[in-house]
């Protein structure tokens, strides 16, 4: 189906692809893993005419389309999606379905006078090939829905849903996984697998989840500096040994030949309910938390995301908020920062309300926010994007950024380069960095790992637990929740944006509520 040859991808002296030989096979559904920094999404853009090769042939059906425009290739049946979802927030979901397809006469004014009839044909028709796409998707209840109003992964069944509206031969998807709980990631995958089996779809996707890339993928590429490592089904690259060393790590459990730099401490012993000289129950620690979102009520405008809940965290502590996509996560940390007005509720700093300040107001009494996406300065430096976080500190910095440095060796290495040409995980690490320059007493992650590789996932979670014991309260979001619940010491299920369980990190995950509902079983 896509034959590359030898191409190359160099910006300036960085070669991000070079030499890279692969095929994606007609039919097949091929996994593309490897380390973040890899090369994999600056392949993908290259393949999707995103950017001009330096170097290299790209060949679609066995026609020669190296250097084709995205709309080119397009026309010709490559589509591609991004591991951000691209939706048109103030459309419904079936109208984001139904603009898709290109020449739709009602593109042109002068056919609302002269093909009126045929364009409302054309129109009825797509509206039923719409609904049957949101059927298959299982997304038909949220037809009439706006879609900035959904959730992380119902974008990514939207974005999937607008692939079917169009006459593709194959599709790129990248991290079609990131930032999905596993329930729905299950969903997602059995969709890729109906739409490979029932209409022959033709799928090459980026993931870093090994466990839908082993159920849904054959064979797998995995790529490292640039090019091709090694190429096999899922098992076989599994078990090889390069594989684990650039990429796998402990990420799933493989012992590696060599550590990691900085071990991954384990979660502080917590004391158990019957231990007497400890807080007998949660509502004792409640009391003093350091940071705290009592009974927040409210949403965007519609009806309530947030329905009375209350999320807190003290100093010294990792709190990981956890549940489905639309449980309004990452709605009750965007309120607790001030970035969306509560109807009803609270927001306590150190027993004082700030319900009322401005978010830069928070931020200037020490709560640092790192969202999930858009959490760089692209156009600067990484050097530049820290000293950015030290803007409204009025003393010598210098010792803060050699810290940061010191937690983030890879900064230290890239401090002159251009944030914008780093990884996925590289930038999560710049973004955090940069909270950290604040000096916060109160650290918040939005999906700090969406995105990243299982070795960087390891690093950056060993870095947190680091930056835990310095003092600082963390305040997490995270779907990964097996590994964020395994260093959290206290964690939050939200469901409708209500609390549906409140506990220990580790009680939640043998919880067996929890563990079918949100951790897949």
């Amino acid at each position: 189906m896509i034959q590359v040859h030898s191409l190359c991808k160099h910006f300036g002296g960085l070669k991000a692809v070079h030499q890279a030989t692969l095929n994606i096979q007609r039919g097949k559904i091929t996994g593309l893993i490897g380390p973040n920094g890899a090369g994999k999404t600056t392949l993908f853009n290259t393949i999707a005419g995103v950017y001009a090769p330096t170097g290299g042939r790209i060949l679609l059906d066995g026609e020669d389309v190296t250097g084709f425009a995205p709309h080119q290739l397009f026309a010709k049946g490559l589509v591609r999606t991004f591991q951000i979802a691209h939706e048109f927030p103030t459309l419904t979901v079936l109208e984001n379905l139904m603009m898709v397809p290109p020449a739709q006469l009602g593109e042109r004014l002068v056919n609302t006078w002269l093909r009126r009839r045929r364009m409302h044909k054309q129109e009825a028709q797509l509206r039923r090939q719409a609904e049957a796409v949101l059927e298959f998707l299982k997304l038909s209840p949220l037809a009439d829905e706006l879609a900035g109003n959904l959730s992380g992964g119902q974008k990514k069944l939207l974005e999937l849903g607008r692939t079917m509206m169009t006459d593709a031969k194959v599709v790129l998807l990248d991290e079609v996984g990131a930032g999905v709980n596993r329930t729905l990631l299950n969903d997602i995958g059995d969709a890729i697998l109906r739409l490979n089996r029932e209409r022959n779809y033709t799928f090459c996707m980026i993931e870093h989840d090994m466990e839908m890339i082993s159920r849904l993928c054959d064979p797998v590429i995995v790529m490292a500096e640039g090019a091709v490592l090694t190429e096999g089904s899922a098992a076989e690259v599994n078990a090889n040994e390069q594989v684990i060393e650039a990429y796998l790590g402990r990420g799933l459990g493989i012992k590696r030949r060599h550590t990691a730099r900085v071990p991954i401490p384990q979660p502080r012993p917590q004391p158990t309910r019957s231990d007497a000289s400890a807080a007998a129950d949660l509502s004792e620690v409640a009391d003093m938390r350091f940071f705290i979102g009592e009974a927040m009520t409210g949403g965007y405008g519609g009806a309530d995301i947030l329905d009375a809940c209350t999320v807190g965290v003290s100093k010294g502590e990792i709190v990981v908020i956890v549940g489905p996509n639309g449980a309004g996560k990452s709605t009750a940390m965007k309120a607790m920062l001030g970035m969306l007005k509560l109807r009803h509720g609270r927001i306590m700093l150190g027993g004082v309300d700030i319900s009322g300040l401005a978010p830069q107001a928070r931020v200037a009494r020490g709560i640092a926010f790192v969202p999930q996406v858009a959490n760089v300065f692209v156009t600067m430096s990484v050097q530049e994007n820290l000293e950015m976080g030290a803007y409204l500190r009025r003393d010598d910095f210098t010792a803060t950024m050699e810290q940061v440095f010191e937690l983030f060796p890879v900064l230290r290495e890239k401090r002159r380069q251009l944030a914008g040409e780093l990884s996925g995980g590289q930038r999560q690490q710049v973004a955090v960095a940069r909270a950290l320059m604040t000096k916060p007493s109160v650290l918040m992650l939005d999906e700090p790992t969406a995105g990243v590789s299982p070795l960087v996932m390891d690093d950056l979670f060993a870095r947190i637990l680091e930056v835990r014991d310095s003092g600082v309260a963390i305040l997490m979001v995270e779907q990964n929740a097996r590994q964020a619940l395994s260093i959290a010491d206290r964690g939050y299920v939200l469901v409708l944006g209500a609390n549906r369980h409140t506990d220990r990190g580790a009680a939640l995950l043998a919880n067996p509520e929890v563990r079918k509902s949100f951790l897949g079983g």
